[in-house]
């Protein structure tokens, strides 16, 4: 009798104590859910869209509460600086069952913007997809950085054209060729992208030049163009002292973009894939673009002239596959051309 009321104790502490754990796991939980909701931007969205569920979090980031935006359309929080067919590509994935992932620029309430980096997951039950969810990560400080970053990129880029008494333009149409030409390579969007804001650092060592040698109206000397030609270690010494990548590519551009594919240019003599495909590309931009425009020292070369010259230095000046894809898509930079004069 006394080993049956010792086991029901047991039993009764037992049931006890697994309820005692189970109220507190309910409330740890609860507490998890809590922490969560406050400090994720996350969000539910129904097949067309609509959202269902809201963080605390993304309340708060975008300005809106919680019943302004359950129940309406995700475009709510559209920027109109997204392009419809960014919008369409990325359902196009989701609506696929697969994971889409991406920065997005949105709108908050009172018309300003964030950006965030998300990841946009289909909800699938049975085989079917009945919503999509999207955690997302504030980026707003660090694209905010990345923007006055190549803002500061293009500007000193600028002055170094404008004291050699060149357009602006120059710096802009090279970094737009430069963009096709990487296009058209197979390089990755990431790439194409870096190339596109850090090409226009490449003649930035022009401001160590002195403005008799930089601005002289005829031909250079030996002993000058020996000095010009610094301009080129001296960029990359510019520039090479940032460990920001955007500044290391702008570095390597203005360290290689006037070696020759042959082996013949300089600084270094570097030849063929010695030399860096940034410093490939924005050679035969910059030498596209300062041909065809009138500088102190000449007059602009003829569209016919400039071609010709172009396919004499494939192979030697230039990469060869780089001259092929120059003439491939010809209409595209002259196009950019036209619209930059």
């Amino acid at each position: 009798m006394q080993y049956i009321r010792v086991f029901g104790a047991l039993i009764i502490f037992i049931l006890t104590l697994v309820v005692y754990i189970i109220w507190r796991q309910k409330y740890v939980l609860n507490d998890i859910v809590a922490l969560y909701d406050k400090n994720v931007i996350f969000s539910i969205t129904d097949t067309h869209g609509v959202i269902t569920h809201v963080s605390d979090a993304f309340c708060k980031i975008s300005g809106y509460t919680r019943e302004e935006l359950v129940g309406n359309p995700h475009s709510l929080i559209r920027h109109p600086d997204m392009p419809r067919e960014f919008f369409k590509e990325l359902w196009m994935t989701i609506e696929n069952k697969q994971a889409w992932h991406g920065e997005i620029k949105n709108s908050r309430q009172d018309g300003s913007f964030y950006w965030v980096d998300a990841d946009i997951n289909p909800i699938i039950e049975k085989g079917e997809i009945v919503g999509y969810s999207s955690i997302r990560q504030d980026i707003t400080d660090s694209k905010e950085l990345d923007s006055i970053q190549k803002e500061i990129i293009f500007t000193m880029g600028e002055i170094a054209e404008n004291r050699s008494a060149e357009t602006g333009n120059h710096v802009k149409r090279v970094a737009l060729y430069s963009k096709v030409f990487a296009k058209h390579y197979g390089l990755s969007e990431d790439e194409i992208d870096t190339l596109y804001q850090a090409s226009p650092m490449h003649d930035i060592g022009k401001i160590a030049i002195p403005d008799a040698i930089l601005n002289k109206p005829s031909h250079l000397t030996e002993v000058e163009m020996e000095i010009m030609k610094t301009h080129a270690q001296k960029g990359y010494d510019i520039l090479k002292v940032s460990a920001r990548p955007l500044f290391q590519a702008a570095a390597i551009i203005a360290y290689h973009h006037h070696e020759h594919w042959d082996g013949g240019g300089y600084p270094r003599g570097l030849i063929q894939k010695e030399i860096d495909i940034f410093g490939r590309i924005t050679a035969i931009a910059d030498v596209f673009d300062a041909l065809g425009t009138k500088r102190c020292y000449k007059e602009a070369w003829s569209d016919d002239a400039v071609f010709a010259y172009l396919k004499e230095q494939s192979g030697r000046q230039f990469e060869p596959k780089l001259v092929d894809i120059f003439f491939e898509h010809l209409d595209e930079f002259l196009a950019i051309r036209d619209s930059l004069e």
